[in-house]
């Protein structure tokens, strides 16, 4: 699994076959926060950082990984392609 939370959360909504409306929900955000973050046109932020603590604790040492290596990765594209 590679290791950009981003990139694990559409890996679990391709593995769950989850709409953008579902995974959005079970995220615990907005379908267009999720839809924007999913696609590289929003940051990683706080908001979403909340979410995926609160909801998949499966992904708290990844992101906690994720988030050790700099602020200046926020930024930084998914490398996943759609």
């Amino acid at each position: 699994m590679n290791s950009h939370p981003v990139t694990q959360l559409i890996e679990i909504q391709e593995r769950d076959k989850l709409s953008d409306g579902q995974m959005a929900k079970r995220l615990g955000c907005s379908r267009p926060l999720w839809n924007l973050t999913k696609h590289g046109k929003a940051t990683l932020g706080t908001t979403m950082i909340q979410c995926i603590f609160r909801n998949f604790p499966e992904l708290h040492t990844s992101l906690a990984l994720f988030l050790s290596q700099g602020a200046d990765r926020l930024t930084e594209p998914v490398s996943k392609a759609d």
